[in-house]
């Protein structure tokens, strides 16, 4: 089953979703039509062949190799017919099965494969995950291929998360506070997952100095180190005020990775970390907020 990408595309699940074509304001197609166009750019997408092009030839030897006449109870006679009135729905019913055995199509050894081969399978996967969501996710469910099975579902969640840069924003409206679509994951996720974390994507923004700081944290758990890495966007503006709130920033940053380091000897996420870290910023903006006033 296909599964789409909801319109804004910022449920949890949305970043394994292929992406829709949302049209509005087409009165005058029907909605069969619509889902039909839907239906064949999405199998153009997922790399299959457009059986409407082909001849009745192509089309019978198509159904004849694949041995999808026993699905096709009652068509025989019809799939003999080289030109008669019936070729049009013939050639439509071919259509049809083809399609549907292309969407039916299972793969039932994938297990039997060596298992660094399936390593490399899993890579390719999440990786085509990231260059499809601008190499970052926000707050996602672990995709479906971890719930094929619990061996798969072993072989994949750690790997998932450790490849995947997740979104974490801090901003400021009224008071300042974090972006709850991309928090949701890291306060409400299960401690295991949060644990396998090891990139995470920060934006913060220090209103008084005008400064909007990305930053890079990446945990190693196999030498327990935490690396972070930080720079105001506008740098074109850059000056004394914004250098002073930069370091003391990564004062606050080295302090925070400190913490998590001391704790014990595997270096892991938790929700009480990402808290932290928050209340850390959120200390950093009063500050900056007081500099600028006594300025």
């Amino acid at each position: 089953m296909v599964h789409y990408r909801s319109e804004k595309g910022n449920k949890p699940d949305d970043h394994w979703k292929l992406e829709g074509e949302y049209r509005h304001g087409l009165r005058y197609w029907s909605r069969e039509e619509v889902d039909r166009e839907h239906d064949l750019l999405t199998r153009m997408r997922r790399g299959f062949l457009d059986y409407q092009r082909c001849t009745m030839k192509e089309l019978r030897e198509f159904v004849f190799q694949r041995k999808l006449l026993k699905t096709a109870a009652g068509y025989l006679k019809s799939l003999k017919l080289e030109q008669s009135s019936e070729t049009e729905p013939v050639k439509a019913r071919l259509v049809d099965l083809l399609e549907k055995a292309d969407d039916d199509q299972a793969f039932d050894r994938f297990l039997i494969l060596p298992a660094e081969l399936r390593a490399h399978i899993y890579d390719i996967h999440f990786s085509w995950l990231l260059e499809k969501n601008d190499g970052s996710l926000t707050s996602p469910t672990p995709p479906p291929i971890t719930e094929v099975c619990s061996i798969v579902r072993k072989e994949t969640l750690e790997p998932f998360f450790q490849t995947c840069f997740l979104n974490l924003g801090f901003e400021d409206t009224y008071e300042y506070k974090m972006i709850k679509s991309e928090s949701r994951f890291f306060l409400n996720a299960p401690p295991s997952q949060v644990a396998m974390v090891r990139k995470i994507n920060l934006y913060c923004e220090l209103v008084a100095e005008a400064s909007c700081f990305p930053i890079t944290i990446e945990i190693d758990p196999g030498t327990s180190t935490v690396q972070a890495k930080t720079k105001p966007l506008n740098t074109d503006s850059f000056d004394l005020a914004e250098a002073t709130t930069i370091e003391t920033f990564g004062e606050e940053l080295n302090e925070w990775i400190q913490g998590i380091r001391g704790r014990s000897e595997v270096v892991e996420l938790r929700a009480s970390d990402i808290r932290a870290l928050f209340n850390r910023v959120k200390a950093m903006n009063e500050w900056s907020i007081r500099q600028h006033d006594e300025d």
